[in-house]
């Protein structure tokens, strides 16, 4: 396939529900970038956070536009504030915590397909979610596993300093 350009107005962005009422953003996907790329936008609120996950296939990089978040990547823990960035390399366990109101985050996710788990997990809010619709993590975790993503367990808490769980640890 030959790659052309591709543009998209604000409001041709598919726009899906998730997890702990955020709003992700389906910016670019592997339809438009020959499964190059997924760049998505989520915007979220304090103490929202994702389960622990580790990716077997893709790179992840979090652009952290504004708002605070505490980031986990292996044994390490990080604090970022807006314009913080985080390169979270394909096979170490990583999550983050949103430790501000809310939160606005660029994610960069290389190479891209893993967009239908986020697909297949939340509902795309162009059409009327059917009754007693959620994202939970038993859907979230379902539709990873499908493209490698594994789930390894809840995020620690804000306050908790201990790392987090490894494969061998879940």
């Amino acid at each position: 396939m030959t790659l052309s350009a591709y543009f998209a107005a604000a409001a041709e962005h598919q726009q899906l529900a998730w997890m702990n009422d955020t709003i992700l953003e389906v910016l670019v996907d592997s339809a438009v970038s020959d499964g190059q790329v997924l760049i998505m936008r989520s915007a979220t609120a304090r103490g929202n956070a994702v389960p622990v996950h580790v990716h077997q296939r893709e790179d992840e990089i979090f652009l952290l536009l504004n708002g605070a978040l505490t980031v986990w990547a292996g044994d390490q823990r990080r604090e970022l504030s807006d314009g913080g960035v985080a390169f979270l390399p394909k096979g170490i366990p990583h999550t983050y915590f949103v430790t501000s109101q809310t939160a606005v985050i660029l994610e960069v996710i290389a190479p891209g397909g893993l967009e239908r788990a986020f697909r297949e997990a939340g509902w795309d809010l162009h059409t009327p979610a059917p009754e007693g619709w959620a994202c939970t993590p038993d859907a979230v975790a379902t539709a990873m596993a499908k493209l490698g993503c594994t789930i390894l367990g809840p995020p620690p808490g804000s306050a908790v300093d201990n790392p987090i769980p490894t494969q061998s640890q879940s």
